[in-house]
């Protein structure tokens, strides 16, 4: 839950974010026209938005913001929902994301390898849990005790913005295996 109390977009998932003056990844930044991507993948599968949006238990409203903005799929659906997106594609969200083999990365951070970082960071800092919550912009003390299902049931920003905050590339934290 936002810190100001206000409920989240979309239903799918609980966001845990904090206000911020300044959230970079809320800001639409460009990723490569994604949102053409998944359009031209779920044309080339021959399934309707109508049955894509239903399978990952979106409206189409929900889903048709996912091919019309690049920003979508790392800002507001779960990376469960992300994940299943393309499980339904027939690929791995990592190629979704980075479809250039060349930007894949090759070490991968698991949900509790980032927690583990994030308190190492927290205690070089000398910064209290709320004080590092303010600074990523999420409530991290629910990551902290359940990293795996902490990350599945937030957006991609989540593992943005904690990346950003542990010193690491947000791709290298994308688990190449979701439980779906």
């Amino acid at each position: 839950m936002h810190r100001e109390g206000r409920e989240p977009a979309l239903p799918s998932y609980s966001a845990p974010f904090l206000a911020r003056p300044s959230c970079k990844s809320l800001t639409a930044k460009k990723m490569e026209g994604i949102a053409n991507r998944i359009e031209k993948l779920r044309v080339e599968s021959g399934i309707s938005d109508v049955n894509v949006a239903e399978q990952l238990g979106l409206s189409i409203n929900e889903y048709g913001d996912l091919e019309a903005y690049d920003n979508e799929i790392t800002d507001t659906v779960s990376l469960k929902t992300a994940n299943n997106l393309a499980s339904l594609f027939h690929i791995s969200l990592l190629q979704l994301l980075a479809p250039e083999k060349g930007h894949w990365p090759e070490e991968q951070y698991s949900a509790q390898m980032m927690a583990k970082k994030a308190l190492e960071v927290i205690k070089k800092e000398g910064i209290s849990i709320e004080e590092a919550e303010e600074q990523v912009g999420w409530y991290l003390k629910e990551f902290l005790s359940n990293p795996e299902s902490f990350i599945e049931e937030n957006p991609i920003m989540f593992i943005k913005d904690l990346a950003n905050f542990i010193g690491i590339q947000w791709l290298d934290a994308i688990p190449r295996k979701i439980n779906s």
